[in-house]
């Protein structure tokens, strides 16, 4: 019964650690898979994605901080599954057949896809990253600047930096005015329904008329008006109109990395 034992390990035993640590380390799940424990690696994908959606429904990655959390815990994930998988090659029970291996790559596919889709990413995640072109929003942010995004909120506020979609790309820029209300400019000030709310976060240095005047415009329902901080300079519902709430992705909430070093980790207000 030994001797019967022992023949069939070595039939279903042989196995190279080494490209179990490689499958492992380009998929995770892969190398234990390949070791014949798909148990084991339906068990990692699972802790991988539960780690995922947590972080994402609690916010835990709106940050500069929860962004090195994120990418810890794929490395982790990686390491864990070529570590193992190299371990559990060398005891191998079962070998997977070539259709197994496409099933299992077939699944990654998909869950790589969701995770690289903008809509379900942001969904998942709760948080969107994007690199800011242009100084309309100097000094706050600048060109290069990389910013991430809280995009499980659609409950917007006056004076949220928000990134929204205009003509197919992504802009990023203050909400001045919210449904409903009023907005003028004049003198360079905000005036909300009347109210002046000084040059509302505006750090220009005024060089440009057109920048200090803009004529009474009530926001219709379901619309923002958006300004830029750096206002001689901006592009904004000034000259395109009020944005549509269903434009609006996500709010800005920390820059990621600035080419300037000092903004780097900076909350944004």
């Amino acid at each position: 019964l030994h001797h019967l034992m022992d023949v069939y390990m070595q039939a279903v035993n042989p196995a190279k650690p080494s490209v179990a640590f490689l499958l492992g380390a380009a998929v995770s799940g892969w190398g234990l898979f390949y070791a014949g424990r798909p148990r084991l690696a339906t068990a990692l994908i699972a802790a991988l994605w539960s780690c995922l959606l947590i972080g994402g429904w609690s916010g835990l990655f709106t940050s500069r901080r929860g962004v090195l959390l994120l990418v810890a815990i794929i490395i982790v994930t990686k390491c864990v599954s070529a570590i193992a998988g190299a371990w559990f090659a060398r005891h191998r029970i079962k070998v997977p057949t070539k259709r197994d291996h496409f099933f299992f790559l077939a699944a990654m596919a998909v869950s790589l896809w969701l995770l690289t889709q903008p809509s379900t990413r942001s969904r998942l995640l709760g948080v969107e990253g994007y690199r800011v072109q242009g100084n309309g929003m100097a000094p706050t942010l600048m060109t290069g600047d990389a910013v991430v995004c809280d995009s499980r909120r659609r409950d917007y506020s006056l004076g949220d930096v928000v990134a929204y979609e205009r003509e197919g790309k992504v802009e990023v820029k203050r909400i001045a005015a919210t449904e409903g209300n009023s907005i003028e400019i004049i003198d360079g000030n905000v005036l909300l329904n009347g109210e002046n709310f000084g040059p509302f976060h505006s750090w220009s240095p005024r060089e440009k008329i057109y920048s200090q005047s803009f004529e009474r415009t009530k926001i219709p329902r379901g619309y923002v008006f958006m300004l830029g901080d750096n206002r001689d300079n901006s592009r904004d519902s000034r000259f395109d109109g009020p944005v549509a709430l269903a434009s609006v992705r996500c709010k800005t909430t920390e820059i990621v990395y600035s080419v300037d070093g000092r903004k780097t980790g900076t909350a944004i207000w």
